[in-house]
C-alpha cells in the first residue's frame, strides 16, 4: 500500500557542476520556512540530477501548494556556489 496520491510525481532538478562537490537542495514553503534538506555527497563534475520526493523532513507528503527550491554546491575546499532558486507547484 502506498500513501502517494494518484498521479504524484517526484520533482527532479538537473544541474551541472564544473568540479566534484557536495550538493544541497533546500525546500522552503512560501513563508520561507525550511521544509527539508536533500543532500548528495561527492557528486562528480558534469550533468547530474537530484530528486525531491515531495516529503518534508518528517517523511510526510507536503500539502499542495507552491514551494521554493534552492540548490548549491560546496567543493572539497569549502567554497560554496551561489544558491540557485526555482519554484515548484505541488498538486494532487
Amino acid at each position: 500500500h502506498s500513501d502517494e496520491p494518484v498521479g504524484y510525481r517526484p520533482t527532479t532538478v538537473t544541474y551541472t557542476l564544473s568540479k566534484n562537490a557536495d550538493v544541497m537542495l533546500k525546500i522552503y514553503d512560501l513563508n520561507n520556512v525550511l521544509i527539508r534538506t536533500v543532500t548528495q555527497t561527492n557528486v562528480p563534475a558534469g550533468i547530474n540530477t537530484l530528486t525531491w520526493d515531495g516529503r518534508n523532513s518528517f517523511g510526510n507528503l507536503v500539502t499542495a501548494g507552491q514551494y521554493k527550491l534552492g540548490i548549491k554546491a560546496i567543493d572539497s575546499e569549502g567554497n560554496e556556489s551561489v544558491t540557485i532558486f526555482c519554484h515548484v507547484v505541488v498538486f494532487y
